[in-house]
């Protein structure tokens, strides 16, 4: 069997610590040289001279559901309809629904980065419906998008191999709540 020999890749670069990660799915963290410390600085100080425009996206729904000092003025379903509003006029942002800790409908949109007209990442903003929590916003590389396709796609594959799971007697009560129209 012949052994894997790893391919590098700078990954993540923080304080004075690189990320590195392999197309197999190893990762390593090492405290930079200082050789390497002065590049990185180099790199990211370039880098964020075009932030503004690579988070533009980021940046104004930041700022459509943040007040200056970076607290939420908009939260659950205000701040969902707003979003939604906001995905129309900005049709790169997509959009889906999940159930919060209150099993209301809830939404996660996902805002591209983009880097010389190339996507570079994407942010993913939760906002729950009912919970009364903050939106939550998390950061994604490619490597961790196909990290969590290979983990959901395994979580289908387990749950569609489960044939029988026992009955928790547990039923939704008939409140005679009828849509309306």
């Amino acid at each position: 069997m012949k052994k894997h020999s790893h391919r590098w890749e700078t990954s993540s670069l923080c304080g004075d610590t690189a990320g590195f990660s392999c197309r197999c799915g190893a990762r390593e963290n090492r405290k930079m040289t200082k050789s390497e410390h002065r590049q990185a600085k180099a790199y990211l100080a370039d880098t964020w001279k075009h932030a503004s425009k690579v988070n533009s996206l980021y940046h104004a729904v930041r700022s459509l559901l943040s007040s200056e000092d970076g607290n939420w003025k908009l939260k659950g379903y205000a701040a969902i309809c707003k979003m939604d509003k906001f995905v129309k006029k900005h049709p790169a942002i997509l959009e889906f629904g999940v159930d919060d800790s209150c099993a209301t409908s809830s939404s996660v949109y996902i805002i591209p980065h983009c880097m010389a007209g190339d996507f570079s990442s994407v942010s993913l903003l939760y906002i729950p419906q009912c919970s009364g929590e903050d939106p939550i916003f998390l950061h994604m590389y490619p490597e961790n998008i196909s990290d969590v396709i290979k983990v959901l796609q395994s979580a289908k594959r387990a749950g569609q191999a489960v044939k029988h799971l026992p009955d928790a007697g547990i039923s939704f009560p008939k409140f005679g709540f009828k849509p309306k129209g």
